[in-house]
């Protein structure tokens, strides 16, 4: 069977999922670890009912009293709507996460597309990133 632009256009999409899925899956019961556990867990500022988006792109990546200078307002705000959506719990802000990685793998694939690198060099390097 000879594999059309068509099909190979379909398949990729398909087998970028499938890899990023299947890269993290064995992760999805695993419990809060390391870092997570002071950014995330344990940081009032995602449980608390006051804390809006703006709120987000104001602070620091620590805490208070951990902060070290660093500013990730996208990723706190990843964080702030993934314990609005789904709380926090283990499984299912990592559920979130993973199909963030999805949405960002896909955007890579096509980011690649759009840069006329090539349909393969987009290929392998949204492949690349889904397995990161």
């Amino acid at each position: 069977m000879k594999l059309s632009r068509r099909n190979l256009s379909f398949l990729a999409p398909v087998i970028i999922v499938l890899v990023t899925i299947l890269s993290y899956l064995n992760g999805i019961n695993g419990d809060f670890a390391f870092d997570d556990i002071p950014l995330v867990s344990s940081d009032p500022f995602y449980s608390s009912e006051s804390t809006t988006f703006a709120d987000c792109w104001k602070r620091a990546y620590w805490r208070k009293g951990m902060s070290i200078g660093q500013y990730r307002p996208l990723t706190i705000t990843s964080f702030w709507l993934n314990a609005r959506l789904t709380g926090i719990d283990s499984p299912k802000f990592r559920i979130f996460n993973l199909i963030l990685h999805v949405a960002i793998s896909l955007l890579v694939f096509k980011l690649g597309r759009k840069l006329y690198l090539g349909y393969l060099t987009a290929f392998l390097a949204a492949l690349i990133f889904a397995a990161m």
